[in-house]
């Protein structure tokens, strides 16, 4: 190898990833006096944060009686029993302050002038029971922005675009980290940067389904794969969301969101090749039904033209006394999602007087590697088959701006 194409570089930490959780974790490690080396597969703001639909979750924005308690028990009981207490319970405590950082870099939701708070959606998302679910114009482009904000206003950030990270580096004498390699393909050039420790914040695996995914290209699970080999243990790696609502043609627009369950409202049904209802009420069912409900339509050979099902809200339209608000909530609900669905399906499909033709898509990785409620990094023992902490990654809690140092 040319060693007169690896750039040597030094910093305090190492962040991979540049989207939500990555320049969050920059900013952290930046405002506390370090030097941050960013590195991003993708250009800034073009992370997976910026394909969300810019729903976020801010307590007590509809509700003054919505406690951290309530909070991190409505996350539990959302997910089943796979949701770790201590973490719910820290993402009740900090969401609201991280939120409210966001805000300082750009992020302007619109206002509920009566309560002085940012206004909620009509309806809670993501299985809430309390009005917290705030929208914000331009969908995930706005946190794009603010990704993008965040990590260029810190003069101790330094930062890395189209540029792979491949590996840690550890001191053999004692398996510490003490930096990362990383290829940097727009100058064609190794990076060899040493650190005293790594941030992993590097997306997802979801683009393995292309082109039934409405994810970034970028997230092809390598970090997965570094921390593996760096030590680390993996969990809920089978917990991969599925939005059932997305476009499955034309192929410009396959995959991209066209609703939620909740889109359908009060009599929005599926149907199949027959036009025979094979869900009914999907306002009420999750996720994971619908796409259930699609898939086994297809595997019975009843599947629409292009491997999905139809989503038939025409009925809400038609409703005498509804129908004339139907339109202003499905235009308003999810603005980006119902675009993605008029531009690709038509003006008939638009107005809700056909139904749409719709399929799952791999969305967000809900696993990846194993954290405790500060983020640290967890190890796997396989001879006490348990996890401890993980000595060899630096962490941190980024709703807090806490740095934790591991000696």
């Amino acid at each position: 190898m040319d060693t007169n194409k690896i750039k040597k570089l030094e910093c305090d930490v190492i962040v991979v990833g540049s989207g939500g959780s990555g320049s969050s974790a920059a900013q952290a490690v930046a405002e506390a006096g370090l030097n941050v080396i960013v590195i991003s597969k993708d250009p800034l703001a073009s992370s997976d944060t910026k394909i969300c639909e810019g729903v976020m979750t801010v307590r007590k924005a509809g509700d003054d009686n919505d406690s951290e308690e309530e909070l991190a028990n409505n996350i539990k009981l959302a997910g089943g029993d796979l949701p770790d207490k201590k973490i719910t319970e820290a993402f009740a405590k900090d969401s609201k302050a991280a939120y409210n950082r966001l805000r300082e870099h750009g992020l302007r939701p619109s206002i509920n002038k009566k309560r002085n708070t940012p206004k909620t959606l009509a309806i809670a998302m993501g299985g809430h029971n309390k009005s917290r679910s705030v929208g914000h114009k331009n969908s995930g482009l706005s946190f794009g922005h603010v990704n993008w904000d965040t990590i260029i206003k810190f003069k101790n950030i330094e930062y890395y675009e189209d540029c792979w990270f491949l590996d840690v580096v550890k001191n053999m004498s004692n398996e510490k980290i003490v930096g990362g390699i990383a290829y940097d393909a727009s100058n064609g050039q190794l990076l060899s940067i040493k650190a005293k420790g790594v941030i992993i914040a590097a997306g997802g695996l979801s683009t393995l389904f292309f082109p039934k995914t409405d994810t970034m290209r970028g997230n092809t699970g390598d970090s997965y794969a570094v921390g593996i080999r760096a030590g680390a243990a993996l969990v809920d790696m089978e917990q991969i969301q599925f939005l059932p609502f997305c476009l499955a043609s034309p192929p410009s627009y396959e995959g991209l969101l066209a609703g939620e369950p909740a889109t359908g409202s009060f009599l929005g049904v599926l149907r199949d090749k027959h036009n025979k209802v094979i869900l009914d009420s999907v306002y009420l069912r999750t996720r994971a039904e619908c796409s259930e409900a699609i898939m086994r339509a297809v595997a019975d050979g009843r599947g629409s033209p292009n491997g999905g099902a139809f989503l038939d809200m025409t009925a809400n339209k038609k409703a005498k006394r509804s129908g004339k608000f139907f339109m202003e909530y499905l235009k308003s609900a999810l603005p980006s999602a119902y675009d993605n669905a008029r531009q690709a399906l038509g003006k008939e499909a638009g107005k809700a007087e056909v139904p749409w033709e719709v399929r799952p898509s791999a969305h967000y990785m809900m696993g990846g590697i194993k954290v405790d409620e500060f983020g640290r990094a967890l190890s796997y023992n396989k001879d006490s088959n348990k996890t401890k902490k993980n000595k060899r990654f630096l962490c941190c809690r980024t709703s807090n701006g806490r740095i934790i140092w591991f000696k």
